[in-house]
């Protein structure tokens, strides 16, 4: 039989809801593929990735189209907007700078900075994950509160396992599911999601996503626009940007910038069936 992923838990369940409040059961997280790790990073490991990423985008960022997407045979969908974000990745995209460290069959590990790589060998060593080799590292910063993502589905070629590492903010996946969206609006995007089936991860800092299964290759993940909210500190009144989690009452604020990694791995090699006797 092949290795699997850890079984979901309460904990996962804890975190996951629809859209409108309903929870979800343990397994219903477990077959659409989600996991979440909390304080999968110590305070220390989210610093020491700050310096390094903000190394590499120096060396290799780039400014993503705010709309862009990347199809999932790997074709970046152009937009002439630009959005609140700088990214760092391996995979070649147009004409973009490409990291060291390469994509899908050359990705090579020896080209990962240590903090990087650091926690792509603690997901290769860990019990919990039936992970292969690993073919895809991207990094994310998105600035002032701004996070949003379109719905995507990440292209087949970086692997069968994405998981997704949340820094320096709170935030809120939302998974959507295969078919056309309810709305289009961004307005009512914001205030109702893309669909009424949406479901929502509540992503805390330095938690870490695993999506597999259908929620890696059928489900679409993204990040609604986010509202805002006026909030009052000693007297003092403010704007926060927030998302808000299965319902508009659940507000997680954002901090002002988001660091986030997305690392994608084959599936593990199953064993060949040996069928031979030891006494033959």
């Amino acid at each position: 039989e092949a290795q699997k992923h850890r079984p979901a838990t309460e904990e996962d369940a804890d975190v996951v809801v629809r859209v409108g409040g309903e929870r979800l059961g343990i397994e219903e997280v477990d077959s659409l593929g989600v996991r979440v790790q909390r304080d999968a990073l110590s305070e220390m490991q989210e610093q020491l990735l700050q310096m390094e990423a903000s190394e590499l985008i120096k060396l290799y960022g780039f400014s993503p189209p705010v709309d862009s997407s990347v199809d999932q045979q790997g074709k970046v969908l152009e937009s002439k907007n630009h959005a609140n974000a700088t990214r760092v990745t391996g995979r070649p995209e147009g004409d973009a700078p490409v990291a060291p460290w390469g994509f899908g069959d050359q990705f090579r590990m020896e080209s990962v900075p240590d903090a990087l790589r650091f926690v792509v060998e603690e997901i290769l060593d860990s019990p919990k994950w039936a992970v292969g080799k690993p073919r895809h590292l991207t990094i994310n910063r998105r600035e002032n509160s701004f996070f949003k993502l379109e719905p995507q589905l990440d292209p087949v070629g970086d692997g069968e396992c994405v998981f997704i590492v949340c820094l320096l903010s709170n935030s809120v996946i939302t998974l959507c599911p295969p078919g056309e969206f309810d709305r289009r609006r961004p307005a009512e995007i914001s205030l109702e999601s893309w669909t009424d089936q949406d479901v929502d991860v509540l992503m805390r800092r330095r938690s870490m996503l695993l999506l597999s299964g259908m929620s890696r290759n059928i489900w679409r993940h993204g990040i609604r626009k986010g509202v805002q909210v006026e909030t009052e500190t000693d007297g003092n009144k403010d704007l926060a940007v927030c998302d808000w989690w299965g319902k508009k009452q659940n507000l997680v604020r954002r901090s002002p910038q988001m660091l986030s990694i997305t690392l994608a791995f084959e599936k593990v090699a199953e064993m060949p069936q040996d069928d031979s006797s030891l006494f033959d």
